[in-house]
């Protein structure tokens, strides 16, 4: 009893460690987005939200349809654009896969969480293409990174120099530059669409299972092959000190938007 007490809470740790970053900033993103969302449809009407929609969407979209692709899960049917905002549905990637694949079963979770991928390479492009100065200073930052441990003082120091990275957008230069707030309007339409749909919630967390179980049973394996999979996994998890900087980024602009759509709100209910 003992051994499968520690074997899942092996397990557990090994999901937290390669797994946890993403959900949680999954989870911060898609509070901030019903937030401003709200703010938007109060601000501009369905003419708003139909207008984020048709730039938002298909980012979101192309998320779903790459991992898709890379798992390969079979496609049947996409819609890029919103076409009937009554029925509420703005878009979709319908597929099915051959359930007897572990490697298409497990790939049901990165295609599920395929918008935060999605997001982040459109904002990452808005970025080297309108505020070119800004993007060297992420990819110089980048490549300073030393994933060698996520110690706590390394995610401190990580978050530090992500935010320090952020105020390199809101320099004098790029505010005065027309690129500048053509990146804000069009990373505020892409960060109202970056947070998982229900459906998406519910996939995600079926390849979460399928990803646990089979953990588990290689840890269980591990145990009478004297092999230390900790080690394995942990290199693995290094992937996370990139993606505690670029994820801040994404982060940091779903903030910025929520702002804006606050200000925006707060000005047009003011009676003069």
């Amino acid at each position: 009893m003992t051994i499968i007490l520690d074997l899942f809470m092996l397990t557990f740790v090994q999901l937290i460690s390669l797994f946890g970053i993403l959900i949680v900033v999954g989870f911060f993103i898609h509070i901030i987005e019903r937030q401003s969302t709200k703010f938007i449809y109060k601000s501009f009407g369905l003419k708003g939200l139909r207008f984020t929609s048709w730039i938002g969407t298909p980012v979101h979209e192309l998320g779903h349809y790459l991992m898709c692709k890379i798992f390969r899960h079979q496609v049947t049917a996409v819609q890029w654009f919103p076409k009937n905002q009554h029925t509420g549905v703005l878009g979709f990637v319908e597929h099915r896969y051959n359930s007897r694949s572990l490697y298409q079963r497990i790939g049901v979770f990165f295609i599920s969480v395929g918008p935060l991928f999605s997001g982040l390479l459109a904002l990452s492009l808005l970025l080297y293409v309108l505020l070119p100065n800004s993007f060297d200073t992420f990819v110089h930052f980048t490549k300073s990174i030393q994933p060698t441990s996520l110690t706590p003082e390394n995610i401190a120091f990580i978050l530090t120099a992500s935010f320090e990275m952020i105020s390199t957008i809101f320099t004098l230069d790029n505010v005065t530059s027309i690129g500048f707030w053509i990146f804000l309007v069009l990373a505020a339409c892409i960060c109202t669409h970056m947070s998982l749909s229900p459906a998406d919630l519910r996939g995600a967390f079926s390849g979460l299972m399928t990803i646990a179980i089979t953990l588990f049973i290689v840890n269980w394996l591990a145990i009478f092959i004297g092999f230390n999979t900790t080690t394995l996994i942990a290199l693995f998890a290094t992937y996370n000190a990139y993606l505690i900087g670029w994820m801040s980024f994404v982060l940091c602009i779903s903030i910025i938007t929520l702002v804006l759509t606050f200000i925006i709100n707060f000005i047009k209910n003011l009676k003069f």
